[in-house]
């Protein structure tokens, strides 16, 4: 709730590679984006029981074509989002971003928190923008704050000189509502 990081593991050795994971490593995020992908379409009215369609799907842009696979490699037909959520489905997810708009969710991740640069493609609903952890833990930070942005992250929460007075403090508290309540708890159940 106040963006302090109590515990993180950077790497495993300092001295020989001071390359710090949690906030350097830039990583493909995979499922994890379908959480910002399926919230910004519950704040435009869609809920776990809308039906998507698990379908074989191409999207093309100018000469590229792009079409999405499950896991499995197979297809499902009308689903829930809820049963998409479950179980990780793919093409239901791109599916949702498509119709959820890929601005208005790019928006809805740098909303919640995500930094970086998400890349404004289909595959962006199934992860495939480079990442940090810190850019992720902060986005998800938000809706374990009832949908209030989290704040930025902080490793020092104040600085005491040996008198014991307070040279510098920090205290982080969540912003402002980014994530309507109904929504948010949508996207935790």
């Amino acid at each position: 709730a106040t963006g302090e990081i109590r515990a993180m593991v950077g790497g495993y050795d300092f001295k020989k590679s001071k390359f710090n994971r949690t906030f350097q490593a830039e990583r493909q995020v995979g499922s994890t984006m379908k959480a910002f992908v399926y919230g910004c379409a519950f704040t435009q009215g869609k809920t776990p029981a809308t039906v998507v369609q698990d379908i074989p799907t191409r999207f093309t842009f100018g000469k590229d074509i792009y079409e999405p696979k499950n896991y499995e490699k197979d297809f499902w037909g009308p689903i829930s989002i809820w049963e998409a959520i479950r179980d990780s489905r793919n093409v239901p997810a791109v599916r949702t971003l498509e119709e959820a708009g890929i601005e208005n969710v790019m928006q809805f991740a740098r909303n919640c928190g995500v930094g970086g640069k998400v890349q404004p493609y289909p595959s962006m609903a199934l992860g495939s923008s480079d990442l940090t952890l810190k850019d992720m833990v902060r986005g998800y930070g938000t809706f374990a704050n009832g949908g209030k942005q989290a704040p930025p992250l902080f490793l020092i929460k104040k600085i005491v000189d040996r008198n014991g007075r307070v040279l510098e403090a920090y205290e982080g508290k969540p912003g402002e509502e980014v994530v309507d309540p109904q929504s948010n708890f949508q996207v935790i159940q």
